[in-house]
């Protein structure tokens, strides 16, 4: 059985009897997306979508209120998400202990918002994503420039220039967001380690230790984020993100077992060949027994 299908398989039978709690979880969820949208609508009952900056700076001289107004309902989304973050890592804590044969319920996806974890946590996913924000910049930088340049100097470059820039920025895009998710790869371990770590270790330890299992084993997640391609097209309608949800995160939650598993082993056995005398040790060549 191949690797992806047995992590799945694995997945599903963790989860028998406890699809209720991760129905509730992902409620949740929608709790808070529901929220910041119902936030967005203001933005469609004044038309502010689609301004540009000139007709946004005379609607702010016009209606001087607006200004506070849009600044406020900003600030608002900005700190809804933020407060949000610690659900990541409660829910990587609630798909592990379900794929360790561990109880689970409600309290540990919400197991993060103490007051003794909470800034830790919220610390920690900020410089988790902060830092995947920086590489998928540099990954669609070269598009954006390339669509910049086409905007920009569009009457120099003649009707076939920007047709050819704009088609070269479509690709640069699919070509980027593709090495974005080979490269953000490296931290697909950092919730699963941070949350079953000790508080009183550095915030970034996590982060590093998934860059140091994750070497040679993009593929893997790679194909299993591809491999769940369909389901994730299933979750653009509401009732099927009710299995969605918890077979895509439990599945997840198992991969980063077994990979943290196999780092642990690697590292165990770097440690063993570094200690070992010299004269245990294997000449390059030899073969034990």
């Amino acid at each position: 059985m191949k690797a992806n299908a047995l992590v799945k398989k694995q997945a599903r039978q963790s989860l028998r009897g406890k699809w209720g709690v991760f129905s509730a979880a992902f409620l949740a969820v929608i709790a808070v997306l529901a929220f910041v949208s119902a936030i967005e609508t203001f933005y469609v009952v004044f038309n502010i979508y689609g301004l540009s900056a000139k007709e946004l700076m005379s609607l702010f001289e016009q209606l001087p209120y607006m200004a506070h107004v849009v600044l406020g309902i900003h600030l608002l989304i900005i700190t809804v998400c933020l407060f949000s973050l610690p659900l990541l890592t409660g829910t990587a804590k609630m798909s592990m202990d379900c794929v360790c044969g561990r109880k689970i319920s409600c309290e540990d996806f919400l197991c993060f918002f103490t007051r003794r974890k909470f800034l830790n946590t919220l610390c920690f996913n900020l410089g988790l994503y902060i830092r995947k924000l920086a590489w998928l910049v540099i990954c669609i930088l070269p598009c954006v420039i390339c669509i910049g340049v086409a905007s920009i100097y569009s009457r120099s470059l003649g009707q076939l220039g920007v047709v050819l820039l704009y088609i070269a920025g479509i690709a640069l895009l699919i070509a980027g967001l593709i090495a974005y998710i080979f490269i953000s790869a490296k931290y697909f371990l950092s919730q699963y380690l941070y949350a079953g770590s000790d508080e009183k270790r550095r915030l970034s330890e996590p982060i590093r230790t998934s860059i140091k299992y994750m070497k040679g084993n993009h593929d893997k997640y790679f194909k299993l984020v591809i491999s769940f391609i369909p389901w994730l097209a299933l979750s653009f309608f509401i009732l099927p993100m009710f299995y969605t949800y918890p077979y895509i995160n439990v599945s997840f939650a198992n991969s980063a077992r077994w990979l943290i598993k196999l780092g642990k082993e690697k590292e165990r056995a770097e440690a063993f060949t570094a200690n070992m005398p010299e004269s245990l040790a294997v000449p390059v060549g030899d073969t034990v027994c």
